[in-house]
């Protein structure tokens, strides 16, 4: 059930129309249930999966707390059971066939021939998150944040809230569980505002990142078949894409949260207005980033050590982002580079801090303009191994770049590889232009949220602003073939 489908909106429908008729204290029974409905329509089986896992989050947070006081062992040992059965579930179904598929290969190096046939498993969508979600409640009730919840139904409707469910924001506890039971009245300032994080997400999703989905793949499933100019090219849009695509799906999950009165976490900042990777990272997938920095990199170290320690620290918990990802030394790497890059930045910042001080660049409108560009190119060259179907491919369109410079100013040149990506003139030129207004849109509101921004502003430019996005999503939306969500694989 995408939330760009015809089922999703009469389901959402539904979902409000029920929740907002039925008594307050049974609202969130009315939540749970349909969230539940929402998990068992992409495949029923894995909602015991899911059930699973509840209840071991749930019966070990309970134990964990019960033995704090007690003896503080007996409370990290259940705590390490907990992790241990989570991190199991999760290896089992994401990456049990990767380890499988690298020991094979690593051994057939040295001459061996060993085969070992791969368990047929289909990855259950949510778990990466899921499974992160359930880690984070029982480190925190063992870290004495919050007492458990002792009601297992309620504690499962936290699990499963269905906007965040499959994509995120990874919610705390701290912050959903008190929303998800609280008394709230049917409110119209929260359904409009609701609405128009839908339509932003919207206009992100179907008029953005799907058509730009048919442009990369062209390029991306076949990449010895382009050369450099088609590649860059290809690479920059998928850098687009998948930022339409995640932080259009956050919209979406956002806005029918609030639509039922609840509020989550912001999870994108406009990251690629950042000035380095560092910032980037402050403002990409922030539910994620945070998590990381809680409950890896800070318990590492964090940065309260010696400076080889500290890039250990950083590196690792790179590492384990790419990872989390997918099982795919694609993904590895790609989270290796941004380590990589994180370590460049720190080793190199007083020497770059330095020339633009002594040249009196620092903090000007070039020096900022060109920070903002050079992160923009990094972050798309590590999206060549996000995105890329094998390392081989992700090397290959890494050496050809630019193996066609010579033939950049050739129009007849550059024509074909247009029409060698399949890119329709009229829809690119529409594309550019939607591109262009997002771009603006974060440029006007790159320290706030837009919607409160226009709610500061005459009533005339929330109308042209939102009309326009209605009217853009109605012509232009890909309606035709909904696209799934790129982070409904992890």
């Amino acid at each position: 059930m995408l939330f760009n489908s015809l089922d999703f909106l009469i389901f959402f429908l539904s979902v409000v129309f029920i929740y907002y008729i039925s008594p307050h204290k049974s609202r969130w029974v009315v939540l749970l249930i349909s969230s539940i409905i929402f998990y068992m329509a992409y495949n029923p089986i894995f909602i015991l999966l899911i059930l699973f896992c509840i209840f071991i989050n749930w019966i070990y947070a309970i134990k964990i707390y019960r033995y704090a006081k007690k003896s503080k062992k007996n409370s990290k040992k259940y705590l390490i059971i907990a992790i241990l059965i989570n991190f199991s579930v999760l290896f089992i179904f994401k990456y049990l066939n990767f380890i499988n598929t690298t020991i094979v290969s690593f051994i057939n190096l040295f001459g061996f021939k060993l085969q070992v046939p791969n368990i047929n498993i289909f990855l259950p969508l949510g778990i990466s998150f899921y499974t992160f979600q359930g880690v984070s409640y029982i480190i925190d009730v063992y870290r004495n944040k919050y007492k458990p919840e002792p009601s297992f139904l309620k504690f499962a409707l936290f699990k499963v809230f269905f906007p965040p469910l499959i994509a995120g924001p990874i919610e705390r506890a701290d912050n959903l569980m008190p929303q998800l039971f609280s008394k709230k009245e049917f409110n119209m300032k929260y359904i409009s505002l609701g609405m128009k994080y839908i339509l932003l997400g919207f206009f992100k999703k179907i008029v953005i990142a799907d058509r730009l989905s048919d442009i990369v793949t062209v390029v991306y499933n076949n990449p010895k078949n382009f050369t450099g100019f088609s590649l860059i090219l290809a690479t920059l849009l998928f850098g687009v894409q998948i930022y339409c695509d995640f932080s259009g799906y956050t919209d979406i999950a956002i806005g029918c949260s609030k639509i039922l009165g609840i509020n989550l976490t912001e999870n994108f900042k406009k990251p690629y207005l950042s000035k380095s990777i560092k910032e980037f990272w402050r403002r990409w997938h922030i539910s994620l980033s945070t998590w990381f920095r809680d409950y890896l990199y800070i318990p590492l170290g964090g940065n309260r050590v010696a400076k080889s320690r500290l890039y250990f620290n950083i590196f690792i918990t790179f590492l384990v982002s790419g990872l989390w990802h997918g099982a795919n030394w694609t993904f590895i790497i790609w989270g290796m580079l941004h380590g990589i890059y994180q370590i460049i930045g720190d080793i190199s910042y007083k020497t770059r801090n330095g020339i633009l001080t002594n040249l009196k660049l620092k903090n000007t409108l070039i020096s900022n303009i060109g920070s903002t560009i050079t992160t923009f190119l990094l972050v798309s060259f590590a999206w060549i191994f996000f995105r890329a179907n094998t390392i081989s491919d992700a090397f290959y369109i890494s050496k050809h770049l630019f193996s066609d410079v010579n033939m950049w100013f050739n129009r007849t040149y550059i024509y074909n590889c247009f029409l060698s990506m399949n890119i329709n003139f009229y829809e690119f030129r529409a594309l550019l232009l939607c591109i262009l207004i997002l771009f603006i849109v974060d440029i006007i509101s790159k320290d706030t949220d837009i919607h409160i921004l226009l709610n500061k502003k005459p009533l005339i430019f929330r109308y042209v602003f939102y009309y326009i996005l209605l009217f853009l999503v109605m012509t232009l939306g890909v309606y035709y073939n909904a696209g799934k969500f790129i982070y409904f694989q992890f």
